[in-house]
């Protein structure tokens, strides 16, 4: 039953916050995920393995 409350809590936190709040997050988690899409894997030199390796 805590279980349960604990995972509707931030459901019930979400329904009292104002429009604005909760377009802000958006507008971050949608900046966060276009980051994580496009960043490539960054390239590793020799220079690198041989530091590393």
């Amino acid at each position: 039953m805590l279980r349960l409350l604990l995972a509707l809590l931030p459901t019930l936190r979400s329904a009292i916050r104002s429009p604005r709040d909760l377009m802000v997050e958006n507008l971050a988690l949608r900046q966060q995920l276009a980051t994580l899409v496009s960043r490539r894997r960054p390239a590793i030199r020799l220079a690198d393995r041989l530091f590393w390796g």
